[in-house]
C-alpha cells in the first residue's frame, strides 16, 4: 500500500515535539499525521496550525476530546466542562483541517453503568450538533472492555454504531480502532455495517503483543497477533480510501529509536 495513506499518531513518538515529529515523518515518506491536542497546545495552537498547513502532511485526525464522565468527584459540572472543551476542540479541528476529531465517551466512574450512559448520551448529542454546524466530522472510538473504568463506556464497534444511529447527526461517525476491537467476534460485521453507512471517519491501528503485559504495551503492526491484513482488507472493501493511523502506547517502544520504528512501520505498510 502507498505510504501516502500511512499516518502516525503523535503518541507513537511521544518524546518528539511537534516540529520534530513533522520533520521526521516527512523524511520517512509518511503521508499523514495524527496530532494530539496537548502536543499542539504545548507548541502553541496558532504556530502548530501554521506548521501543519505548511508541512504538506495530511491531518488524519485530531486526538482527543469527550471524556465526559472523567475525573475524581465527577458531577454535572464536570460533564458540562467536558462538553465545552469538546466544542472548543471541534473549532480547532476545523482550523487544522483534520479529517475528524476523535471522541472518547468517558468511563463508568462513580455513576454506575446506566448512570454513566445517561450523562454520556446527551453530551454526545450536544457535541455532534456542534460539529455538524461547523461541518466537522466526529469519530466515536470504542475501546477495549478493560478500559470501562478508566476511559470508555463504549466497548464494541456495534455498540458505537448503535449510539451513532440513535443520535443520527450526519457528521457523527466511527473512529475505527483495530487494536481495541480486534478481539470482538463481531468485528467484521461491525466494519461492514459501518462502511455500508459511510460512517467510518478514521482508522487507528497497532498490534497486540502476546502476552500483553500492561496498558502501555502495544507493538508495531506485524509484530503481534492481530490479523491486521485481513481486517484492513475488510475496511478497504467498504470503500475506505483514507489514511491508517498507527497509534502506539508502549513503555518499551517509547524509549526506542523512533527512526527505526518508523522504518519498520513504513516497510510493513508497503507490503500490504
Amino acid at each position: 500500500m502507498d505510504p501516502s495513506r500511512l499516518s502516525v499518531s503523535h503518541i507513537t513518538t511521544v518524546n518528539w515535539d511537534l516540529p520534530t515529529a513533522v520533520e521526521r515523518y516527512k523524511s520517512h515518506g509518511i503521508g499523514a499525521f495524527g496530532p494530539w491536542r496537548d502536543k499542539v497546545e504545548a507548541f502553541g495552537f496558532e504556530a502548530g496550525k501554521d506548521l501543519l498547513h505548511k508541512s504538506g502532511l495530511h491531518v488524519s485526525n485530531y486526538c482527543a476530546a469527550g471524556f465526559f464522565t472523567m475525573g475524581e468527584g465527577a458531577c454535572q459540572e464536570t460533564v458540562d466542562a467536558a462538553v465545552e472543551s469538546t466544542v472548543a476542540a471541534i473549532g480547532e479541528t476545523a482550523e487544522l483541517g483534520a479529517d475528524c476529531l476523535v471522541v472518547v465517551s468517558g468511563p463508568v466512574n462513580c455513576f454506575g453503568v446506566d448512570g454513566a450512559m445517561e450523562l454520556i448520551m446527551p453530551s454526545l448529542h450536544k457535541v455532534a450538533l456542534a460539529a455538524d454546524e461547523r461541518g466537522v466530522d466526529l469519530g466515536l472510538e470504542a475501546l477495549h472492555p478493560m478500559d470501562i473504568t478508566t476511559w470508555s463506556m463504549v466497548r464494541t464497534i456495534n455498540q458505537a454504531l448503535d449510539i451513532i444511529d440513535e443520535i443520527n447527526v450526519p457528521h457523527f461517525g466511527l473512529m475505527l480502532d483495530l487494536y481495541n476491537t480486534w478481539w470482538d467476534p463481531q468485528i467484521v460485521a461491525g466494519i461492514r455495517r459501518a462502511g455500508a453507512g459511510g460512517r467510518i471517519k478514521g482508522v487507528h491501528m497497532a498490534d497486540w503483543r502476546n502476552p500483553t503485559r500492561s496498558f502501555t504495551d502495544r507493538t508495531l503492526p506485524g509484530r503481534g497477533i492481530i490479523p491486521l491484513e485481513r481486517l484492513i482488507a475488510e475496511v478497504e472493501e467498504t470503500g475506505w480510501t483514507g489514511p491508517y493511523d498507527v497509534e502506539i502506547f508502549s513503555d518499551e517502544l517509547w524509549q526506542s529509536d523512533y527512526d527505526l520504528l518508523l522504518d519498520e512501520t513504513v516497510a510493513w505498510f508497503r507490503r500490504l
